[in-house]
């Protein structure tokens, strides 16, 4: 592939990432868990209950069902700067936006507020770029979009059954080279591949670690975004050295 075709696409094209955490609708869709029936410690039952509901609630973030967006970010291929979406408990009706070396945030009172501003500057870019694009970040914000009414651009939606890996490049596809079996790849085993000279123990929790990370962000979302922001600049440097191996035909790009 020419470089000049990467330089091309990457143009209009942006990396998205999208942070969840469990919502109050959790609770809702929790079935009503109880011990076996050979259990006859209270004890031993009540153990047995609560892990189970510890589980579904650990779980819950990953299911647009019980989950909501907390964080989302975008940052073009060829930018310099990340621009984060956040759900920030309400302190007065707006929060001004917070710049910093590396990126800008936004603060909103909720999820649908967070959509609102997102989805719409996702009508300016034309690709998006992002490890398990298409196997979480997208469907997790089209079916939260489609929770509150949102519509999604078009050209970000599978047609009919699958996404269009032009539009949408994931990270996962481009490294699985057809095979099934190979289909899914970390972020953090990507950056070790990429960059072996790199301790595993300088790794932004972006990276290693999303869960804890997201628990640190709603307890204090401005000390956590500067690790999110590093996540996004590794795959900025990461889209280039995957794009010449990915297993689809370039479109004509005139």
């Amino acid at each position: 592939m020419k470089s000049s075709d990467f330089t091309s696409w990457a143009s209009g094209a942006a990396i998205l990432s999208v942070q969840t955490a469990p919502s109050t609708a959790t609770a809702k869709f929790m079935p009503t868990f109880t011990a076996p029936t050979n259990y006859r410690d209270p004890i031993k039952k009540r153990e047995y209950v609560d892990s189970k509901v510890t589980s579904y609630i650990e779980k819950a973030a990953l299911d647009a069902m019980r989950a909501e967006i907390v964080v989302a970010g975008l940052l073009g291929i060829n930018d310099d700067e990340v621009e984060f979406f956040c759900v920030d408990p309400p302190k007065d009706e707006s929060s001004p936006a917070i710049i910093k070396d590396g990126y800008k945030a936004h603060f909103f009172k909720s999820e649908s507020n967070l959509l609102l501003a997102l989805l719409g500057k996702l009508d300016t870019k034309t690709h998006l770029v992002g490890q398990a694009l298409t196997s979480f970040h997208l469907p997790m914000l089209i079916r939260r979009s489609l929770c509150h009414g949102f519509q999604v651009p078009d050209r970000y939606l599978p047609k009919p059954r699958y996404f269009n890996s032009y539009n949408c490049f994931d990270f996962c596809e481009a490294w699985s080279l057809g095979k099934k079996e190979d289909q899914y790849v970390s972020l953090e085993n990507l950056v070790m591949f990429f960059f072996p000279n790199m301790d595993p123990k300088d790794l932004p929790l972006s990276v290693t670690d999303t869960a804890t990370l997201v628990n640190r962000f709603r307890k204090g979302p401005i000390t956590t975004l500067d690790d999110f922001a590093l996540s996004f600049k590794l795959i900025q440097e990461i889209a280039p050295m995957l794009y010449i191996v990915r297993n689809h035909p370039i479109p004509d790009l005139k």
